[in-house]
């Protein structure tokens, strides 16, 4: 087997009564032969074929005879079947893996600034209608894109989004497309980025990407705790004393409870 290109010597070797007539290819696009009609030559290879060697009956020389006599009949020979010499097809360089391309969305906040972050995938910078970033103080950060699809009606994009813009970035993102949550769609995080994912099927559509701030604790008035500290001991002292002294502590709650919330303590509730 020989490789596209390749230039190898080959001989042609006649057999016994017969001589070399010429090289040819099959296809004649298979080598070019240097002397087609040299017995050795070169041949440089070009494709997939073979290259035969064609031989002739060599013709014998009339011997004199002194007497008219018979000459025996000469003894055929066989023609040998050419060697087939196989070339092998060239091998096809494989064709590079495509690199993603990135692009840089510049998006406006609140004040007016702009942030910078990347975008990977099917996503140019040319669909991109608006980008903007609104920033609730109480709860969250949403990224907003306007956008308009390209050719294909599905798509892939990688976002990576700086922490240090976020004021709310404490909580996983949740990515909207046309104000549903998006099915196929990821998040990872490092100690300065977000790293987002999502996939498509509109051909324009409004992406928004919503950070929201962890929930603080629940705190109740001090007021509330300390009536529910009350009852509790009421209830302890109702079970414990006599159910007359009982009944004159559940009575001084009640007018304690009255006074909290505003209400009128009567001189009826205070002799009770």
């Amino acid at each position: 087997m020989y490789n596209g290109g390749q230039q190898v010597s080959i001989t042609a070797t006649p057999g016994s009564g017969y001589v070399f007539s010429s090289w040819s290819a099959n296809p004649s696009t298979a080598a070019t032969l240097g002397n087609a009609s040299a017995a050795n030559t070169t041949a440089t290879i070009k494709g997939t074929g073979t290259i035969t060697a064609t031989f002739t009956q060599a013709t014998p020389t009339p011997s004199p005879t002194p007497t008219a006599s018979l000459s025996p009949n000469p003894t055929t020979q066989p023609t040998p079947t050419p060697t087939a010499i196989a070339i092998p097809s060239p091998t096809p360089n494989p064709s590079p893996t495509p690199i993603p391309t990135s692009i840089i969305i510049s998006a406006t906040t609140n004040n007016g600034s702009k942030v910078n972050f990347t975008a990977y995938g099917d996503l140019a910078a040319s669909t991109i209608l608006s980008a903007t970033i609104t920033t609730d103080p109480a709860s969250k950060t949403t990224i907003s894109l306007d956008l308009v699809a390209q050719s294909t009606i599905s798509g892939f994009c990688n976002l990576t989004i700086p922490k240090n813009e976020l004021p709310h970035g404490t909580t996983t993102p949740t990515i909207y497309v046309n104000s549903q949550e998006a099915l196929a769609q990821g998040c990872k995080q490092d100690a300065k980025n977000y790293y987002l994912w999502y996939t498509t099927y509109y051909t324009a559509y409004e992406l928004q990407i919503m950070f929201a701030a962890k929930s603080a604790t629940t705190q109740f008035p001090i007021w509330i705790l300390l009536a529910i500290a009350i009852v509790g001991i009421i209830s302890i002292l109702a079970v414990l004393l006599p159910k007359k002294l009982a009944k004159k502590s559940l009575s001084r709650f009640f007018n304690f409870k009255k006074f909290i919330s505003g209400d009128k303590v009567t001189s009826e509730d205070s002799n009770s």
